[in-house]
């Protein structure tokens, strides 16, 4: 005698997001009909809407189909990361104008690190110093955006 699986039934928020984001891409689809769509040797402002809205619609409908098979369980991430990261970035955002680019990238990676323990400070400050000198490169000598590497 063989036991059959408990029947799942569809989860309600991930098909109604689902549709949320099918109803975005019908929305970005009609907005960019109202732009020349151009020649297909000359593109017109209208391709990139049209096919971004097409993506969402294409995807939404991939969602609600794996919604409505009710196999998968929906698993929340940790939120500890999520703070972690996000304090980072916010932390970066107050202290790169009275510190510098290189402190507040420091203090971004290493808020950052603690998103996935364990964390090995010789890799951190490294890649902290990477990331740096990097962004110093890139940003403040290469595209002339008007930081300091240390407080101003």
């Amino acid at each position: 005698m063989s036991e059959e699986a408990p029947a799942t039934r569809p989860d309600a928020g991930e098909i109604a997001v689902a549709l949320i984001l099918g109803a975005i891409g019908v929305y970005v689809i009609l907005e960019g009909r109202t732009y020349g769509l151009g020649t297909i040797v000359r593109i017109g402002p209208a391709y990139f809407p049209i096919a971004l809205g097409t993506l969402l619609l294409v995807l939404s409908i991939g969602l609600v189909m794996e919604a409505l098979r009710g196999r998968n369980r929906t698993v929340l991430p940790a939120f500890a990361p999520f703070l972690f990261v996000m304090a980072g970035l916010g932390a970066w955002g107050l202290l790169v104008e009275p510190f510098g680019l290189v402190p507040a990238t420091f203090v971004l990676v290493i808020l950052a690190a603690f998103a996935h323990p364990p964390a090995r400070p010789l890799r951190i400050l490294a890649i902290a110093a990477a990331l740096s000198g990097f962004g110093w490169l890139v940003f403040v000598r290469g595209l002339a955006i008007p930081l300091t590497a240390f407080g101003g």
